[in-house]
């Protein structure tokens, strides 16, 4: 508003901020409401390095997994709970790891521990993957939001300079030509 004003004088001024405060205001809310996807818990990866650290020590896999649950975040805590309860109980490894299958940072996870259960591929080496694949999600995310913030920030700088670009570089050349197309004109 200060800037049209300070541009357009005070009538022309107060007009054209009360026009384009409404788009402004649309268009910040159309920012803030942009759905975040929701980066993975970066403790995860800490957690499943754990359990690979227990299993390559000889811990069976519920013990394993009890063990570096702690350490990950609490929704993904109480879904490893889970799953070691039902192994613990006796549940067929692909049953027991079906709820997490869903679940897209965690699928990985449960789709090595069924492939372990079912081929005997080493669990380990599966979740030490898994692990770095978490890392790296949350380092995508990251430099995400980076450049989320980088455009966020530039987006009132130009707009402080669009006006004043129209009024000092396209008015003139405008007026110019239509001074020059009108005043030959018998």
């Amino acid at each position: 508003m200060a800037g049209c004003v300070a541009m357009l004088g005070v009538p022309h001024g107060l007009l054209a901020g009360i026009a384009l405060a409404p788009a402004a205001v649309f268009l910040v809310s159309r920012l803030d409401a942009r759905p975040a996807r929701a980066a993975p818990d970066r403790a995860l990866a800490l957690a499943l390095d754990l359990a690979a650290a227990a299993l390559r020590a000889g811990q069976p896999v519920a013990s394993a997994l009890a063990l570096a649950a702690p350490a990950a975040g609490p929704s993904t805590a109480a879904q490893l709970a889970q799953v070691v309860g039902l192994l613990r109980l006796g549940a067929d490894p692909v049953e027991a790891w079906r709820a997490l299958a869903d679940d897209e940072v965690l699928a990985p996870v449960a789709q090595a521990a069924c492939r372990s259960a079912d081929s005997g591929v080493r669990l380990a080496r599966g979740w030490e993957q898994a692990a770095c694949d978490v890392r790296a999600q949350v380092r995508a995310a990251a430099e995400a939001r980076a450049h989320r913030a980088g455009v966020i920030a530039i987006a009132p700088l130009g707009l402080c300079f669009l006006p004043a670009f129209v009024c000092l570089g396209v008015a003139p050349v405008v007026v110019g030509i239509a001074g020059g197309v009108f005043g030959t004109v018998p």
